[in-house]
């Protein structure tokens, strides 16, 4: 990759967009191990630059209320995972913001890879993903030495839906020539649109590495500058517990919205009893897969181009989340 990578500028699931789940976070520490007998997915002894690959979920995870069936590392970025339908806005999970390639690039000598592995029995299973070794492409191409480096890996816990990104031991000389900051940016972002740019709930980190704060944006200006204030050290955790949905609140305190004509061929009109303002809609068939989504809706909403059946709307408002089933003759 020869330039920084910017998601704010066109650029790891299924596409789906903002719901209202919500996340918390908290620090640990962890002996660092690295996994034993992994699945390649950058070129097994083969030096890499600007790695895709793309691997199936091994069971049912939420991301953001939402499940995740697949990752990907399309675009070559290698160090961010996204979802896998890029005709919808997609997921992305940025364990660490950078640029990674092949500590042995230039010398044709693999040093560094990118792997998964699944631990644990049916009901209880981790899959853990690795990046291990990886150098940072300005420093590599212009051959400096010694060559910095960095291992982590993010872990996706079955059940719980938590996720964990687990830091090992990294040697980080000039932090501003990898993050241009003086550390990395870690992001869990619900949806990010690639033909309008346009983020959905995304949440980031920032400050003390050692106990950084976790705050919640959708403004991508905010977002892309964002940044931990150093390195995390050697056994340093991140977790990231997915809370309780918060869309029930708005039915609790006598917010509701209508939903008409129902059913309907072409339109359907979205009107809330409080006058709320809708952020974002979306629309899902039965089996929960998103097949629409609006972001700041009129409230006639266009459904010409849905197959006939039973739908579900899901309304996003500042207060939380609505959902009502409509269907489309």
């Amino acid at each position: 990759m020869k330039n920084r990578i910017s998601l704010a500028l066109g650029a790891v699931f299924l596409g789906f967009t903002t719901s209202a789940q919500t996340y918390t976070f908290s620090v640990g520490t962890n002996p660092y191990v690295e996994l034993d007998n992994a699945i390649y997915l950058s070129p097994e002894g083969e030096v890499w630059d600007d790695p895709e690959f793309e691997f199936n979920f091994p069971f049912a995870f939420d991301y953001f209320g939402v499940n995740l069936p697949a990752l990907t590392g399309s675009f070559g970025f290698g160090a961010e995972l996204f979802g896998t339908n890029f005709n919808l806005p997609v997921p992305v999970l940025v364990p660490v913001f950078c640029d990674p390639i092949d500590l042995g690039y230039m010398t044709d000598e693999s040093l560094s890879s990118i792997s998964y592995q699944v631990v644990g029995s049916a009901g209880s299973r981790i899959l853990k993903v690795q990046w291990k070794n990886i150098g940072f492409y300005g420093q590599v191409v212009d051959d400096v030495t010694p060559l910095d480096y960095m291992n982590y890996q993010a872990w996706f816990y079955e059940g719980s839906n938590r996720i964990e990104i687990r830091f090992g031991p990294s040697v980080i000389t000039n932090p501003f020539e990898h993050f241009d900051n003086p550390g990395p940016s870690v992001f869990l972002i619900s949806t990010y649109n690639f033909d309008t740019e346009q983020l959905g709930n995304s949440y980031y980190l920032y400050g003390n590495p050692a106990n950084p704060t976790m705050d919640l944006t959708t403004d991508s200006q905010v977002l892309f500058t964002s940044n931990l204030d150093g390195i995390p050290s050697d056994g340093q955790t991140y977790i990231f517990t997915p809370g309780t949905p918060s869309g029930v609140g708005l039915e609790k305190n006598n917010i509701t919205f209508s939903i008409f004509p129902n059913p309907s061929t072409s339109s359907i009109n979205v009107l809330s009893s409080n006058d709320l303002e809708i952020i974002e809609i979306q629309i899902l068939d039965i089996s929960g897969r998103v097949v629409q989504t609006i972001f700041n809706p009129a409230q006639q909403l266009n459904i010409e181009d849905l197959n006939v059946g039973h739908y579900i709307i899901k309304i996003s408002t500042q207060f939380g989340e609505y959902t009502e089933k409509f269907m489309k003759q």
